[in-house]
């Protein structure tokens, strides 16, 4: 198949795409002279038939698309079609063109997923105008999508640390948990408590005890593994889920967590400057095997009374529940 310079080789990343389509290549020249002569900041992308066009959108992810209804090897409705499901996270605003005149014609277009419809022949100002307007529909999709994405994370991030909170570890531990029922995987879950945590805050202050948080968070991000989940569950209170973790695996990987705590002291920001402030803290883990029964709330709640076992024990030590939990309900779930 023919083309008129399908590709622009310089393509700006800061400028919005409009992409223009039709089987007819003298029409595509003539759109291609009339909008290359226009001032405006546009990537303008040529594309000679729908598969052509479907081709150039595949790298891009924001585009108002202009195109024929009737072509031989994929329609301008394949193309609104294809466009509006190809990409949850993209923007795409479709203009079909074409000479049919009867009014049902756009209500089809309309109805199967074109953004806006006009009729051949036309003046290519009002095109470049009706281009304008759906761009402008494409910023405020794009900007709506980031709105929706910082809620998101906000709804299910910790702001102090980055961790996943409460709500979202419920999420993922069910999920988890439903996995291990179904035979796929062993796992384990580590709850840690900073030990003597009030007095920090009570001796230094809360912005120290804050510091103190954040520099937790980053001391396990250096220690756990990438698919590891990690929660702040409470105030000094963390979470850690360790999908393909067995017994042995998950007490490694405390141990670890433990010394990355107590063998360096922390620097927090004080009215009298920075200063070192030693940190310990107590371990709890919970292992299930592969193929057993686990309701959230009783692995959270073992989980937890292996944390206080640990600090009955002296603190600054990981203690592990045991090989089997309770689980008199498990079958219910």
């Amino acid at each position: 198949m023919n083309q008129v310079s399908i590709t622009s080789p310089t393509r700006d990343s800061e400028k919005p795409t409009v992409i223009f389509v039709d089987d007819d290549i003298n029409f595509v020249s003539s759109l291609k002279r009339s909008f290359q002569k226009m001032k405006n900041e546009w990537n303008l992308e040529f594309c000679v038939g729908g598969v052509e066009a479907m081709e150039c959108l595949e790298g891009i992810k924001d585009a108002c698309i202009v195109t024929d209804w009737m072509m031989p090897d994929v329609s301008g409705l394949d193309i609104c079609r294809n466009v509006k499901k190809e990409k949850e996270d993209a923007c795409r605003y479709t203009i079909v063109l074409t000479g049919k005149v009867e009014t049902n014609h756009a209500v089809t277009a309309l109805a199967e997923g074109a953004d806006d419809f006009l009729r051949k022949p036309f003046d290519v100002l009002e095109l470049g105008a009706r281009i304008t307007a759906g761009l402008r529909t494409i910023i405020l999709q794009r900007r709506l999508i980031k709105q929706n994405a910082e809620l998101a994370y906000f709804a299910t991030t910790d702001e102090l640390t980055g961790f996943c909170n409460r709500r979202k570890a419920l999420h993922i531990l069910n999920k988890e948990l439903s996995r291990v029922k179904r035979g796929k995987q062993d796992l384990s879950l580590i709850m840690f408590d900073i030990d003597h945590f009030k007095k920090v805050n009570d001796s230094f202050g809360h912005k120290a005890g804050d510091d103190v948080l954040r520099e937790i968070a980053n001391r396990c991000n250096s220690v756990i593994r990438r698919y590891d989940s990690a929660i702040r569950w409470g105030g000094e209170e963390f979470l850690i889920i360790c999908p393909h973790a067995r017994q042995r695996e998950g007490w490694v990987l405390s141990d670890r967590l433990r010394k990355a705590f107590s063998s360096k002291p922390f620097s927090a920001e004080t009215s009298s400057g920075i200063t070192k402030i030693d940190i310990t803290a107590s371990f709890g883990i919970v292992s299930a095997e592969s193929g057993s029964r686990y309701l959230p709330a009783d692995i959270l709640s073992q989980c937890d009374q292996a944390v206080y076992a640990a600090k009955d024990q002296g603190r600054d030590r990981v203690v592990y529940f045991g090989d089997h939990l309770d689980r008199s309900n498990a079958d219910g779930q």
